[in-house]
């Protein structure tokens, strides 16, 4: 997973975590603790088939 700080989605916007969402789902920690995952919609829909 792939780990991008809040700090630089502000400053870069949503570009800064496209970027790294090409390799694998991306962890946005605030204060160096994670506060959200960006997926996919294929790997969003995989997690739901799952269910």
């Amino acid at each position: 997973m792939n780990r991008v700080p809040t700090q630089e989605i502000k400053r870069r916007g949503i570009a800064a975590a496209d970027e790294a969402l090409h390799n694998a789902p991306v962890d946005i920690t605030e204060d160096n603790r994670p506060s959200s995952v960006v997926l996919t919609e294929a790997a969003y829909a995989e997690l739901q088939e799952a269910q």
